[in-house]
């Protein structure tokens, strides 16, 4: 297997950086205390080394990572951001507060956009953008009925495009698709 293998695993997200040197998320299902878990590999998938910070969030939900190299990478679960500027030997956190990462997409090392979900049945999206690596965020509220925002792309400094679609429930809004000329 190129991939661990778990009694009960979703995989969530992939990030590659190099011809050989990936990441990969998992929910793993049948470890109770930290169930989301993050993976590197160095050989194309032959061996994976577990990079899981030990405090890592329950966050049963979703999960997504970025890595822009070898060493900086984001990871976000539930309500925290995980960054790290080691190849994730060491971890540092930022929380979220009341609401939910559903995707992200940082250009450098300090700048990117978080699309959110804010954990109700209103399912109501934010965009974080950050210029500072995740220490602080502006933060846009749709304050939109079924706005999760499930991807995020930021082009440059200032554009950034990002998709919400409706609720699936109920049928509510058409899928649409944001844009910030703003940086988020």
């Amino acid at each position: 297997d190129s991939i661990p293998t778990f009694s009960q695993n979703d995989f969530m997200d992939f990030s590659f950086v190099a011809d050989s040197v990936g990441f990969t998320v998992f929910r793993d299902m049948s470890n109770s205390s930290a169930p989301m878990r993050i993976y590197k590999t160095a050989d194309d998938g032959q061996n994976w080394q577990d990079i899981t910070p030990s405090w890592t969030n329950t966050g049963m939900g979703h999960s997504v990572v970025q890595f822009l190299d070898e060493n900086i990478g984001f990871w976000g679960v539930a309500h925290m951001l995980y960054k790290t500027v080691d190849g994730g030997n060491s971890w540092d956190t930022t929380v979220l507060n009341n609401v939910s990462v559903m995707s992200l997409d940082f250009i450098n090392a300090d700048t990117g956009v978080i699309g959110t979900w804010d954990n109700s049945f209103f399912y109501s999206g934010s965009m974080y953008s950050t210029f500072d690596g995740g220490n602080s965020f502006d933060i846009y509220n749709l304050n939109l009925y079924s706005s999760v925002i499930h991807e995020v792309n930021f082009m440059d400094n200032n554009t950034v495009y990002a998709t919400c679609t409706d609720n699936l429930f109920w049928g509510g809004r058409k899928p649409f698709i944001c844009k910030s000329t703003d940086g988020g």
